[in-house]
């Protein structure tokens, strides 16, 4: 398995977006047109008439997302944001994932293990990645 280890990630998280696609869409682009590359993007689902939406950024453009977020509270006066700063992103990548069960519990029960928290998680066939506090990744030992 193949691990990488990302440092100076920041994790923003918006609350009361009016639950439509086009919202996504439109706070999506916000960011976009500023230049601010967005990753791990987490939309938490909701039978309500809003839903909240997270997702990783460089630690960089921090200043920049603040604007973004006062453009796009505009049109959302509810919003409001958490912004949480000096994070890494653990990311685990192997083939085999495709067809193996098990590997998702095995990488958390190893972070727990470890005293690390995960913050946020993204996946995909083939890879996880874990956002976890700057603080803790000296805690990550892959041979633990």
């Amino acid at each position: 398995m193949d691990i990488s280890i990302t440092n100076d990630v920041a994790m923003v998280t918006l609350y009361s977006i009016p639950n439509t696609p086009e919202n996504l869409v439109f706070i999506l682009k916000k960011f976009a047109e500023l230049g601010i590359n967005i990753d791990m993007i987490s939309r938490v689902p909701s039978l309500r008439e809003d839903f909240n939406l997270s997702f990783s950024l460089s630690q960089n453009d921090l200043n920049k997302s603040m604007l973004a977020i006062k453009e796009i509270k505009k049109s959302f006066p509810p919003l409001f944001a958490d912004i949480n700063g000096y994070n890494s992103k653990i990311t685990f990548k192997s083939e085999k994932m495709k067809d193996e069960s098990g590997t998702a519990s095995s990488i958390f029960a190893m972070l727990l293990h470890q005293g690390v928290e995960v913050k946020m998680i993204n996946t995909s066939e083939t890879e996880i990645s874990c956002l976890v506090d700057e603080k803790d990744i000296y805690k990550f030992n892959i041979e633990k």
